[in-house]
């Protein structure tokens, strides 16, 4: 399913949702859109789980940092969205019913940001 589709319905009463990617091409209006449509989906049980590349507290010279920059400014110009804090991750999540439970970190510097129905 195009991301775009993910505004409109997400197929309803399963156990996880997965999203690889999506969020970080959205701008917070989109991705709370997208998100609530998620959750509206999902029984009280199940999970939320993106794949996402969690923006650094504070960009140093790290290799990893300026790679996380260069992707925020690929994804504002190109997509209008942007690489987001786990900070941000979360207010997004609370923002859409969710609490983020976890954000175990993933190989190429993305990660699984697990979040539940609340």
């Amino acid at each position: 399913m195009r991301a775009s589709g993910l505004r409109q319905a997400v197929p309803a009463g399963l156990d996880a949702h997965l999203l690889k990617h999506v969020i970080h091409d959205w701008s917070d209006a989109d991705a709370r859109a997208i998100l609530k449509v998620c959750r509206r989906a999902m029984p009280a049980h199940a999970k939320l789980l993106l794949v996402e590349g969690i923006y650094p507290r504070r960009v140093e010279p790290s290799l990893e940092a300026q790679g996380a920059t260069a992707n925020d400014v690929n994804m504002l110009v190109c997509t209008g969205g942007r690489q987001r804090s786990e900070a941000e991750f979360r207010e997004l999540l609370a923002a859409a019913s969710f609490q983020l439970t976890r954000i175990v970190p993933a190989s190429m510097g993305a990660c699984v940001i697990e979040g539940v129905p609340c």
